[in-house]
This record gives C-alpha cells, structure tokens and sequence, in this order.
C-alpha cells in the first residue's frame, strides 16, 4: 500500500510500509491464551514488547481495505507499530489512521497526511475547522 511522505526530512514519521491486518477472533481468544498457559505467562510479555509479533498474534493479513481494521506500519529503523483504521462515513466516507500523531487519509490509491494550508489566517482556519473535517464548512473550501 502507497503511503504519502509527511515530511522526508523527520526520519521520525518516514512510513516504509503498510501492511493491511484484519482482526482474528481464533487468534485472539483461542490461541492466544493457549500460548499464554503453555509459556507460564511468558508469551504476553514478549509480545507486548514486540509489535510484529503482536501483528502475528491477534491479527490475519489481508489485501482489502475493507475488510483492513489494523494497519502494520513499519517506519525508518525497524520501527514497527500497529494502529487503528478508523472509518467515517459521516458526509464523504473517510479511511484515516494516525502514526506518531499525524493523520493519514486515504485519497485514490493511496494515503495522505492530513495537511492544513498554513497561509490561511487564523480566523478563517478556526470559522473552516472549528466543527470538524466533514462539516458543511470545511466541505466547502
């Protein structure tokens, strides 16, 4: 999946890849605390620490968006993280998942971040904004 840079120079938020999760029931109540009992308690440990393997424990892959409720975002450094995908269907259907407190939408093929226009003055931000992205105001600019 195609991810939009938010800014080349921070290494902090470069996005390497995405990888589509979708939640597993049997994974997470079945076999989950399986491992847990055989492991005396080890295996949670393990893999709270490591978000691949969290990735691995609690969710199935998957190449729909659709059926995607976990997005795997592998960052500058091995960074790994598992996020939320949140969907608004209020007004215009938005995908959105935030990573390191920047907002991603998904426009077309691909994932954006969620940018303001800066050189709009302060008053004009605030009237646009100040009730959301899918409010009748921000829908309009």
């Amino acid at each position: 999946m195609e991810v939009k840079q938010f800014d080349e120079k921070e290494e902090a938020t470069i996005i390497d890849t995405l990888t589509m999760l979708e939640f597993s029931y049997a994974k997470t109540y079945l076999q989950f605390p399986l491992y847990c009992v055989l492991s005396v308690f080890i295996y949670p440990v393990i893999v709270y620490w490591k978000s691949g393997l969290q990735a691995t424990a609690f969710y199935v892959k998957t190449n729909e968006l659709e059926r995607a409720t976990h997005l795997l975002v592998e960052g500058k450094d091995a960074n790994k993280e598992v996020v939320q995908i949140v969907r608004q269907t209020s007004g215009d259907a938005m995908v959105l998942f935030e990573y390191r407190f920047i907002r991603f939408n998904f426009v077309g093929t691909r994932f954006e971040p969620v940018q303001f226009d800066c050189e709009l003055p302060f008053n004009q931000l605030r009237r646009q904004y100040a009730r959301g992205f899918d409010s009748p105001e921000a829908r309009a600019e």
